[in-house]
């Protein structure tokens, strides 16, 4: 469709194609975002409109999307996914680009990757994301699908992010023909076919990554395990905080709540209960402390970002079995005996 949107809407599904070949220039920027409004938040950048033609082709159906973009012309062109786009979603998503023609970058936070003519690589929605694409001619097919359903049928599809694969003649291209059919016809098809088309995408998007695994560098579990780390040293550092929680945590580690949430549930604790209990075994040290005998237990409470000394005592007890005041009396037992044994003997 020339120089027009076309949408196809029901509650569960929208398809829109998209063709600037008829938009004047002076309007094409703020065209492009009305037409992708209601089916794609993301901020797209054209740097000359005048030397440029696209064509989108985007089937929303469930939870997932599928879309094809052929763009054209000697201006090159970005898309952004903000922070905000990202939190008006209700899930963490893969996304997968493969480039038929043409050259793309991905960048998402210090990373990227370039993708060259009949190569692919994957996302994880947790933190913003731009693709670059070169001038020139490119033909990019893409699919969002909850990570989820990938998660379900294969560990950690978020190592194999922003990592060039090859198309080969393997199950990848028996995916990626599924992939570019879906866009096409997807809109076509009952109804009731969508959760099984949307499964039988997750089950071979998975055969093929699994069957990258052996292009995959080892410990690349280790990128989970850096961030892991850096966000569990973030919290013993703000522990002090009345108001440290996993949003607080989250913006200031670059990810969205939902991925730190996953992070956290890989090592059978959630956000909430490692901060309560590191805050718990600062305070025990503390308590135990002849650096902080001078402390009330209140002291240590509040200094622990424990809003109410009966919070922290009932807390205290549920974890280390005794209240607060007992490890306390402990310690003035403890410096006392050291006081009589420091005692000279003419005393």
């Amino acid at each position: 469709m020339v120089g027009d949107s076309k949408s196809l809407t029901s509650p569960h599904n929208k398809e829109v194609v998209i063709d600037t070949a008829a938009v004047p220039s002076q309007t094409m920027q703020r065209y492009i975002h009305e037409s992708l409004r209601d089916v794609l938040r993301a901020d797209v950048d054209i740097t000359d409109v005048q030397n440029i033609h696209a064509r989108w082709r985007i089937s929303h159906c469930d939870d997932c999307m599928m879309m094809r973009l052929l763009i054209d012309g000697d201006s090159p062109s970005s898309m952004r996914r903000t922070s905000e786009h990202l939190a008006q979603e209700s899930d963490l998503y893969c996304q997968i680009f493969r480039v038929e023609r043409g050259l793309v970058e991905i960048r998402q936070q210090n990373r990227s990757v370039t993708l060259a003519e009949n190569q692919f690589a994957l996302l994880v929605t947790h933190t913003p994301y731009e693709t670059r694409r070169a001038v020139g001619f490119a033909d990019i097919h893409s699919v969002r699908i909850p990570l989820r359903l990938l998660s379900s049928r294969m560990n950690n599809p978020e190592d194999y992010a922003l990592k060039p694969f090859a198309v080969r003649s393997g199950i990848e291209a028996i995916t990626f023909e599924f992939m570019s059919t879906l866009v096409e016809r997807m809109q076509k098809a009952p109804v009731a076919a969508w959760p099984v088309l949307t499964n039988q995408l997750a089950d071979l998007l998975s055969l093929t990554l699994i069957g990258m695994k052996e292009d995959l560098p080892s410990g690349e579990s280790v990128v989970r395990t850096v961030a892991l780390d850096r966000i569990k040293n973030f919290i013993e550092a703000q522990l002090t905080q009345v108001d440290l929680n996993p949003g607080v945590i989250a913006a200031a580690n670059g990810l969205s709540r939902r991925y730190l949430h996953r992070l956290f549930e890989e090592t059978g604790q959630s956000v909430g209960d490692y901060i309560r209990g590191q805050r718990l075994a600062s305070a025990r040290r503390a308590l135990e402390s002849p650096l902080h005998a001078g402390s009330s237990v209140a002291d240590i409470a509040y200094a622990h970002g424990f809003r109410s000394a009966a919070h922290f005592s009932k807390s205290y007890r549920d974890e280390f079995g005794e209240p607060p005041r007992v490890t306390r009396a402990a310690l003035w037992h403890r410096l006392e005996t050291d006081r009589k044994h420091r005692r000279p003997d003419s005393e």
